[in-house]
């Protein structure tokens, strides 16, 4: 008997850890299909794409601003991207897809255009060996965003799912230079204008 509750307990367990590893969330189909976590996913010279997981980063424009954007660096591979975005919803819908700038890395929020960014990331995940966008010096170094696909209002926001691919020309602290490349989709949370 207490055999067969050694093994129910373990069940219990199991069963808990894999409900809990589960993903979930509203994507923009509108379907709790699981696919819908926002992520950024960068190359360094054609090396493996190394992605990064954004679900617990705030894309949340705030009252009062046109531009709204995000610093953020992962715990997990240090690699650092900012981001900016319109921050209502009729301006986001009016810039549309197309063609963005890339922008050297500052090591903060440098951005007063919609769309734009810029990135430090480690070769390495984890590692110290960064390399960081500089100037671009290419007509091919942009941010195409792909599509915007508008969600649902959430805690009084329009949701916006973005996605979209970029190229940019970056150096390490030794002076050499390659290309970065990756894409990503984010989700982002705009204040509600009267064009809804």
């Amino acid at each position: 008997m207490k055999r067969n509750f050694y093994i129910l307990v373990i069940l219990c367990i199991m069963l808990t850890a894999v409900v809990s590893c589960s993903k979930s969330g509203n994507g923009p189909d509108g379907s709790n299909n699981g696919g819908s976590t926002p992520y950024f996913e960068y190359s360094i010279g054609g090396d493996k794409a190394i992605r990064v997981n954004c679900a617990e980063i705030n894309f949340s424009a705030r009252d009062g601003e046109t531009i709204s954007g995000v610093f953020a660096t992962s715990a997990s591979n240090k690699s650092t991207f900012s981001f900016t975005f319109p921050a209502t919803s009729a301006a986001i819908e009016a810039a549309g897809t197309g063609d963005y700038p890339v922008l050297p890395f500052k090591g903060y929020l440098d951005g007063s255009e919609p769309f734009e960014f810029s990135l430090r990331a480690p070769k390495t995940a984890g590692g110290t060996d960064y390399y960081m966008a500089t100037e671009p010096t290419a007509a091919d170094h942009k941010n195409t965003v792909k599509k915007i696909e508008k969600g649902s209002v959430e805690s009084g926001k329009q949701v916006y799912w973005v996605e979209g691919e970029y190229k940019l020309p970056a150096k390490n602290a030794d002076e050499q230079t390659t290309t970065i490349t990756g894409k990503y989709r984010f989700k982002l949370y705009t204040l509600l204008t009267a064009a809804q």
